[in-house]
């Protein structure tokens, strides 16, 4: 298994989605980052230090064309056993019959995922996973093993019936959870450990992985912004074990 050694973070100036180009050989990274007006703007940054150049991304001039030598990001190919698509993101338990679509979860597990995401619930409260999506996936070295960024939607019972925005009834909602992990594809499993799931990488708390990228020996991830925090790109040099 390989390890992953923490090199740097590089936060940027908005709370919204941010997304990887690619990567040059010279190991210039180009990204991309949204702005709450759905503007963007187009990133270079380097290994070993922050942004060094940005631009509008309606600035089309010659000067700031992406190269013609970038090695991009793939999209999932190996991973996508992991997807899973169950109920609504909130509804009427019964009429639904969300018990028998979710996939269900051990006691162990809804704990950790209980204190994980800091619920205040009971863990027989926490239904399973009612939606997995593999966002992104990038190839490690070792055969049969990839990296990916997953959102994962999480079913929770309510103590009673609540009425939406629509003036729907509903007595399930769901919590949203995201995670970057390595994924065994040749084992051919469409769920693993949560402990994996729920153990990051080294020197940085994820809350948003968004994108993955894996050049060099190096693993790039990029995090979307929230209200809390802004959006980031980290890096890591990978080694052997």
């Amino acid at each position: 298994m390989s390890i992953f050694q923490y090199i740097q973070s590089s936060h940027l100036a908005h709370n919204a989605d941010c997304e990887l180009l690619g990567i040059q050989p010279d190991m210039t990274l180009y990204m991309r980052e949204y702005h709450e007006d759905d503007e963007a703007t187009i990133h270079l940054m380097n290994i070993e230090s922050a942004v060094t150049k940005s631009w509008d991304e309606n600035d089309v001039s010659a000067q700031n064309a992406l190269p013609a030598d970038l090695i991009q990001p793939t999209q999932p190919r190996f991973s996508t056993a992991l997807n899973y698509a169950g109920p609504r993101h909130r509804g009427m338990r019964e009429a639904e019959r969300v018990m028998d679509i979710v996939k269900p979860l051990t006691i162990q597990t809804k704990m950790q995922v209980i204190q994980h995401l800091n619920m205040s619930i009971m863990p027989m409260a926490l239904l399973g996973i009612a939606e997995s999506s593999v966002l992104a996936e990038a190839l490690l070295e070792q055969p049969g093993l990839c990296m990916v960024c997953r959102r994962i939607r999480l079913a929770y019972a309510l103590p009673q019936i609540q009425i939406d925005a629509e003036k729907q009834p509903y007595d399930y909602d769901t919590i949203t959870l995201y995670s970057a992990h390595i994924y065994d594809y040749a084992a051919h499993e469409s769920e693993i450990a949560p402990d994996q799931v729920l153990s990051g990488l080294p020197g940085v708390t994820l809350k948003c992985p968004m994108d993955c990228l894996i050049y060099n020996h190096h693993l790039f991830i990029s995090e979307s912004g929230t209200t809390d925090y802004p959006a980031a790109v980290h890096v890591w040099r990978i080694q052997p074990a």
